[in-house]
């Protein structure tokens, strides 16, 4: 199988790497969890950052799309051991 890059990102500011890439179910925005201990959301059609999320006081490791308590969120987890939930719909 050949496989190509369709197209490169370079993740903003300070950040030095990636842990983790989920897509939102309806396909708008994708969110990357930075070593940079921040959450980047993109735009999926046009792959141009929409922002950062800061919470975490070391990397984020881990993204998943989901609900809570009947509302749509974002969940990430970092490796200073907390996790937060996102209103990111």
């Amino acid at each position: 199988m050949k496989a190509e890059v369709v197209k490169n990102l370079q993740l903003p500011g300070d950040s030095t790497g990636c842990s983790s890439i989920k897509i939102r179910p309806d396909r708008k925005i994708f969110a990357v969890a930075g070593w940079d201990n921040k959450v980047h959301l993109y735009n999926w059609k046009k792959l141009t950052p929409l922002g950062s999320l800061i919470h975490h006081t070391k990397s984020v490791q881990s993204l998943s799309f989901g609900e809570f308590s009947s509302q749509k969120i974002l969940a990430s987890g970092g490796s200073d051991g907390h996790i937060a939930l996102w209103d990111v719909y």
